[in-house]
């Protein structure tokens, strides 16, 4: 079984480290040397609706539909179960079911305030079976927590939401997928730029204040990427904002931006408002002629750069195929960066009226050039959190390099298409992506890069995988569609063994073959307390070992190649530390016993031991690790209909 890097694939995504390595090594597109002879291919014609709206409910006359579970409406009514095949008000057996709108109430009604999807702080433990009324009050609410990953969670919220809507087909399910739309729109709306993405926008306030539930509100700090909403933005946002800060958090990620990527093509066709269609096209659209292109050039002139790539590669970590490109011949990089905002006057708030088709001669490396070294550490420092300056970048996508994001882009430039009518998208990614940076081959290295498990912790592949498999819905052009089907089938091995529901359940969807909700049935808050909220209690399968999976800590020859690191120009870049006590399962664990966090799809499905000691039980996660497989699942017609909806009794 071949492994993979943990992060976005190819061989760029290890860590940040080997990144600065492999801006100028990395992977080519065909023929060799990375550049192109022949003409881009013609544009496909079209991309094909990826989820068509459901047929409606059928709920009888008098029967009206419901979101939130439990919830009581102004006239005494409660939302309740229908067992639409017995027409009438029934609680299903399936208690799968029953959890997952149990957690979309959690969710709805604590997780999300004005739709901004984040975690909970508590100020007391919360025990296992603890009831709604307790970890509910207000009282115990200490602050809201990785609001700073909102963005992409509000649109993971949005997708699990068209899911829910394309598998009950209810008014009340597609209002609820219009509120995380509008959300999600909003964290655009924030900036006041359009395209430019805040990871959150919320009402700023002093150190101290009682922060109410289902308001977006957190401490106003000192911070190179908290900026005021603009007053052209404020009509967008809730009134109370202005009784702090009305603020909002900036340098968003690669992360950030694909949650909208892939939420906005899947959920266009389910929303009937107009004005809201219109802005996500807009803000989409202009995301994409934000990115500036970036190039390294004259790659296998510079010495130093060959050297430093072959002793990297006689570490023993690429597993290269016939089919792949070949790592060693590359004298060019082509990469697309997001300026950074950093409250700079003249930084471009309208949208660019065009997409780039060329680096600027300041994003132009030559390496055969005396000033090369210099000016690599210049791009290096420009591309650094926290040193902000002028001409920093949030971040890049490396299409020609780095797998998972030629699959982003590729998948993204067709959504912008599909969003907008507009051909020149299709032209962008022939010629930029396609032609210019050989991102279908570099596709193919998905999992050229083979690390040890103990390297990372942060898995980011559901990011990838979300976006291939919108890409795949959307695409219409047999040719473009079956490259990608190759890549998916062939070269997502690495996914498909680390015990990710959520990519099963998406291959299933796009091919067929089994789809299993068995793993989804023993997840939940806690053993004996499934219906309970995910919470972060301790992990320990080291002293309750599973059968057949033993647990070990990683091998020193291990540990050693991960902290390795390389040296460039002098300078020895240190790979990630692993940590002392980690301890690993060999197999990947079920999902209860995973590390816990707010996705456990992201997380280490190896690490066998968690110790959150003194905060035991104190953080709340919004629980989409269940909803969004159950609903995928449900939408695509991949389990049975359960004949069960929410209405008002």
């Amino acid at each position: 079984m071949r492994g993979r890097t943990k992060a976005y694939g190819g061989l760029l995504g290890a860590s940040f480290a080997l990144a600065v390595l492999f801006l100028t090594v990395g992977l080519p597109g065909d023929q060799g040397c990375g550049g192109r002879t022949a003409q881009p291919a013609k544009p496909p014609a079209q991309a094909k609706v990826p989820l068509p709206p459901p047929l409606p409910a059928a709920l009888p006359s008098g029967v009206q539909a419901c979101a939130i579970l439990g919830e009581r409406s102004a006239d005494g009514r409660v939302c309740a179960f229908y067992d639409v095949s017995a027409k009438r008000f029934a609680t299903p057996d399936d208690a799968l079911l029953r959890r997952v709108y149990l957690y979309d109430r959690y969710l709805d009604l604590y997780h999300s305030p004005e739709g901004e999807v984040a975690e909970r702080r508590l100020t007391q433990k919360m025990s296992p079976g603890d009831p709604e009324s307790r970890f509910a009050d207000q009282q115990y609410l200490g602050a809201l927590d990785d609001y700073g990953d909102s963005a992409l969670w509000t649109a993971t919220a949005g997708m699990a939401a068209a899911f829910r809507y394309a598998a009950t087909g209810t008014d009340a399910d597609r209002g609820r997928l219009e509120r995380f739309a509008r959300a999600s729109v909003s964290q655009f709306d924030a900036t006041g730029m359009d395209g430019y993405l805040a990871r959150f926008h919320f009402e700023g306030v002093a150190t101290g204040t009682p922060i109410v539930n289902g308001r977006a509100m957190a401490v106003r700090a000192i911070s190179d990427d908290t900026f005021d909403i603009p007053q052209s933005a404020l009509p967008k946002m809730p009134d109370y904002y202005r009784e702090g800060h009305p603020s909002w958090q900036g340098n968003p990620s690669i992360d950030q931006y694909s949650g909208p990527v892939a939420f906005y093509p899947l959920a266009f066709a389910l929303l009937d408002d107009a004005a809201l269609k219109a802005r996500m096209a807009q803000h989409y659209a202009c995301f994409l002629k934000r990115l500036r292109p970036l190039h390294i050039i004259n790659l296998s002139r510079n010495s130093v750069v060959k050297d430093a790539l072959s002793a990297y590669l006689a570490a023993g970590v690429l597993h290269h195929y016939p089919d792949e490109p070949d790592l060693t011949q590359i004298d060019e990089i082509w990469g697309f960066y997001l300026p950074r905002y950093i409250g700079q006057a003249d930084y471009p708030h309208a949208c660019p009226a065009a997409l780039s088709f060329d680096a600027s001669l300041d994003d132009t490396l030559d390496a055969a050039a005396p000033d090369f070294t210099k000016r690599l550490i210049s791009f290096v420092m420009r591309q650094y959190p926290d040193t902000p300056q002028a001409d920093s970048m949030d971040f890049a996508y490396y299409p020609s390099i780095r797998a998972g994001d030629a699959a982003i882009l590729l998948s993204a430039a067709l959504g912008a298409y599909y969003l907008t009518g507009d051909p020149e998208f299709l032209r962008w990614r022939e010629e930029m992506l396609v032609f210019r940076s050989g991102a279908r081959e570099v596709a193919k290295t998905m999992d050229a890069l083979v690390m040890p498990k103990a390297c990372t912790n942060y898995f980011r592949g559901h990011n990838v995988s979300t976006a291939a498999y919108v890409g795949l819905l959307l695409d219409a052009d047999a040719q473009s569609k079956a490259a990608a089907a190759y890549v998916w089938q062939r070269k997502y091995t690495g996914y498909a063994s680390d015990g990710d529901t959520l990519f099963d359940l998406m291959t299933a969807a796009l091919f067929g073959g089994d789809a299993s909700l068995d793993a989804l049935r023993g997840y939940g808050g806690s053993e004996g307390h499934l219906d309970d909220p995910r919470r972060n209690y301790n992990v320990d399968s080291q002293a309750s070992p599973l059968p057949d999976n033993p647990v070990a800590p990683p091998s020193a020859a291990d540990v050693a190649l991960c902290q390795a690191g390389f040296d460039l120009y002098g300078f020895h870049v240190p790979g990630p530390k692993v940590e002392p006590d980690l301890v690993l399962a060999a197999k990947p664990l079920p999902p209860l016993r995973r590390d816990p966090r707010g996705f456990i799809w992201e997380g280490d499905p190896f690490r066998a031991v968690r110790n959150f000691q003194w905060w035991e039980g104190e953080q709340e996660y919004p629980g989409l690790d269940l909803t969004e497989p159950y609903w995928l699942a449900r939408a695509h017609g991949l389990v049975p209909d359960p004949h069960f909806l929410l209405a008002w009794q």
